[in-house]
């Protein structure tokens, strides 16, 4: 799926090429293109990216180099998405993307959950608005240290935080507590047995209880998430 800032269409666009194939191509291809996807290329060499210096978006399914090092040869880079990266778990170099408006990551079918070191160079990245994980956790358990950026208005986050990172974030930015509130909707989805809303309850992963309940038939369930947030949010001092 194009994420909500991506072009339309890429200067070059590879999907399911031999990945020896499309090393040879791109090493090749004009270095001063604007946009480019490498689409389910297999483990193609991501080294070969440090060419496009002049990138403004990359989309890549799947990164297969230990480290994010070749994104800091793009300093005008502004999108960013990246379907399965595997080896990473620290993301340093994103210090270096100043430009950096929409990042896009997302840890795929191979990993149920991915730890990063800490997201706290994100926080780093003045321009940045949106930011879209999926299956991504920091050892630090600070979701918080990426929300400083003054242009933050969009986040997506996957329901793998705790009540104490969601609670902290919200001490943070509370502007965007919209994003962290424990209970959110579903959109347009219905209960199957009354046809009431469905709502998400986040802060269960690792949890036997279901993350999603029915503003009717499961109320009190709703209401019980809610509270127990509330006392954690409230016994937290930033």
């Amino acid at each position: 799926m194009r994420g909500p800032t991506e072009p339309n269409e890429f200067d070059l666009c590879y999907m399911r090429v031999d990945p020896k194939v499309v090393v040879k191509k791109l090493s090749q291809d004009d270095p001063n293109i604007r946009s480019l996807m490498v689409w389910h290329c297999k483990r193609f060499d991501v080294e070969v990216l440090r060419r496009f210096t002049e990138l403004r978006s990359l989309r890549i399914a799947y990164w297969y180099g230990e480290s994010l090092e070749a994104l800091t040869c793009m300093p005008h880079l502004e999108h960013l998405h990246i379907y399965m990266l595997p080896r990473i778990d620290d993301f340093t170099p994103f210090e270096k993307l100043k430009n950096l408006r929409a990042l896009t990551l997302n840890a795929g079918i191979w990993s149920d959950l991915q730890k990063i070191k800490t997201f706290a160079p994100l926080g780093q990245l003045t321009e940045l608005f949106l930011i879209n994980f999926f299956g991504l956790i920091p050892e630090d358990g600070r979701i918080d240290h990426m929300l400083t950026s003054p242009s933050l208005t969009d986040i997506n986050l996957a329901d793998v935080h705790s009540f104490t990172e969601l609670a902290a974030a919200i001490h943070r930015r509370p502007d965007l507590k919209r994003f962290f509130v424990p209970v959110q909707s579903w959109g347009d989805e219905k209960c199957e047995k009354c046809g009431a809303d469905i709502m998400r309850l986040l802060g269960l992963h690792g949890t036997r209880r279901r993350k999603f309940a029915c503003v009717q038939c499961h109320a009190k369930r709703i209401q019980d998430h809610e509270s127990a947030f509330e006392a954690v949010y409230k016994s937290i001092a930033l």
